[in-house]
């Protein structure tokens, strides 16, 4: 697979989405497919880690442990608008591509220099 995505936070009701059969056979198509998540709030993991769309996948302990593998090539960031800048900022600095859920943070300005971050990165 040429793009491989780890999640970063299950925190939105509808992360599950993106590990359904019906996504994973989407990603599949487009030569993509969904490698692992990372949850950082252990409370929500606990409620919602359990899914039967996550059987099977690897779950990450940080998120460096995303940023450090070499099978991860972009971070689908499902976490709170208030983190969404934050993980996608280190995504990009570390040569990962990103898809933000929406909305992709609290202010235009935040979005407007993490598109500074991914046009110096070459992204």
């Amino acid at each position: 697979m040429s793009l491989r995505f780890a999640q970063i936070s299950i925190a939105h009701t509808h992360a599950h989405n993106a590990f359904t059969p019906q996504s994973r056979k989407v990603l599949n198509r487009h030569d993509a497919e969904m490698v692992g998540i990372y949850e950082p709030d252990p409370t929500i993991r606990r409620a919602r880690g359990d899914r039967p769309e996550y059987a099977g996948m690897r779950w990450y302990e940080s998120y460096d442990e995303i940023l450090d593998d070499p099978n991860v090539s972009a971070g689908y960031i499902e976490s709170w608008p208030c983190e969404c800048i934050h993980w996608a900022r280190k995504a990009l600095l570390a040569g990962m591509h990103i898809h933000l859920d929406k909305p992709p943070g609290l202010s235009l300005d935040d979005l407007e220099s993490l598109y500074d971050v991914a046009a110096k990165n070459g992204m």
